[in-house]
């Protein structure tokens, strides 16, 4: 019987399901791990994430990243590419511009209206990205949020899948059984 347990997390629910009860500890337990990191690394909203560093330092040169950012960035400049720039990662500093500082869980319920302009985002193609290193121009900050629900989703997912099955070999061999824990992540939107 499949049993499950879901928690809020990067402004979206993520649903874990096991096809064993007792695997559920530890699957949510490896769920939250990698979502954790994943927000810890891709999250514009904290400033000591990865991103963030990354967007304080456009306009200085070619700077390494961890293997989690660089697939986020090939997830989000793949994206960008393969609607023709529709959806961007370089909205950043548009992003911020209107007030889109903090998560949605932050924000008041209800505030005063806010002023929107139309403005071109810099565009993907400002962004050098190969080899583990991004180089950003000084005008460009990231935003990684639209490509939760695709790529960046599908990472977390496999990501997820990749731990269980880990554990699964694990306690097959302490137990002489297999639980077969599988970790889903989904969006809310």
């Amino acid at each position: 019987m499949l049993t499950s347990a879901k928690f809020p997390a990067m402004g979206t629910t993520t649903v874990v399901v096991v096809d064993e009860a007792t695997a559920l500890p530890a699957a949510l337990a490896i769920a939250r791990e990698v979502i954790g990191a994943v927000d810890r690394t891709c999250s514009r909203f904290q400033s000591d994430s990865e991103l963030s560093l990354v967007n304080r330092g456009a306009g200085t040169g070619a700077r390494r990243v961890s293997p989690l950012l660089d697939r986020a960035l090939g997830a989000a400049l793949d994206a960008a590419r393969s609607t023709g720039g529709l959806v961007d990662p370089t909205v950043g500093r548009l992003m911020e511009r209107i007030g889109y500082t903090v998560t949605f869980g932050d924000l008041p319920p209800f505030g005063a209206a806010i002023e929107l302009e139309v403005r071109r985002a810099p565009g993907w193609r400002q962004v050098t990205h190969a080899g583990g290193s991004v180089e950003l121009p000084g005008d460009v900050s990231l935003d990684l949020g639209a490509h939760r629900g695709g790529r960046d989703g599908r990472v977390r997912g496999r990501r997820c899948r990749r731990r269980a099955r880990a554990g699964r070999r694990l306690a097959s061999a302490r137990q002489r059984r297999r639980p077969r824990p599988s970790v889903a992540g989904r969006d809310a939107a």
